[in-house]
């Protein structure tokens, strides 16, 4: 279990219970944690000043270690990895010093927006800006971005992909919204949650939400899907 922090990034092996903290002293270029996200061995973690991909053998070491902003969310893909930031969306690939952006993502100032959350539906990219969000076709690498999400979730910070679409939290509530719609059956603070919401996560029948006033579980179709 990979842990983001204010102060490193926490490794927890359940069997032995041992616990092993990274931080700037050992490979990250910050301790301040934005992001961690895992794909098939994978770990790549973006912090307040770059980003790091774990190695079993060497620890962690930096991507682009010419990029020196915050790396808001970070999703690999192989051994490349997307990166969010307060400029839009780049990746990082191999034996590069600095990010890249993709040709696709220069073409309208809507893809310039920052990249708070990314997420795979199926083998499609989808980002969440904080208006609204965008997604790329894995045959063209075109983006496309859907309708305005509206201010009623507050600021956006994540995004979980569901069976029929994406659910989004905010620090004001969550909601579901497909890629061509505005939120749905949005679910607020104060209310139906008791405190500001901090992360989100989905399994076959509920949502769960973290809130700063504890854990709260829904039922998928109350939250619209």
């Amino acid at each position: 279990l990979w842990i983001g922090t204010e102060s490193g990034v926490v490794r927890l092996l359940p069997k032995t219970e041992d616990v092993e903290r990274f931080d700037e002293g050992r490979g990250l270029p910050d301790s301040r944690i934005l992001d961690v996200a895992q794909q098939r061995g994978r770990v790549v973690v973006g912090t307040a000043h770059g980003l790091a991909a774990w190695n079993d053998s060497l620890g962690f070491r930096r991507l682009a270690p010419e990029f020196a902003d915050a790396a808001l969310s970070v999703l690999p893909m192989g051994d490349t990895t997307w990166v969010g930031t307060r400029l839009g969306l780049f990746v990082a690939v191999p034996w590069e010093r600095d990010l890249l952006q993709p040709d696709a993502l220069r073409e309208s100032l809507t893809l310039q927006a920052a990249v708070l959350d990314l997420a795979w539906r199926g083998d499609t990219l989808v980002v969440l800006s904080d208006q609204r969000l965008l997604w790329r076709d894995p045959t063209t690498g075109r983006f496309t971005a859907g309708p305005l999400l509206g201010n009623a979730l507050g600021r956006l910070h994540t995004i979980v992909n569901g069976a029929r679409g994406m659910f989004i939290a905010g620090a004001q509530g969550i909601g579901f919204a497909q890629l061509n719609t505005p939120i749905l059956r949005p679910v607020l603070v104060p209310g139906e949650l008791p405190g500001q919401v901090m992360d989100i996560a989905v399994d076959e029948g509920h949502v769960w939400i973290a809130t700063l006033r504890g854990l709260v579980r829904l039922r998928r179709e109350l939250v619209g899907e």
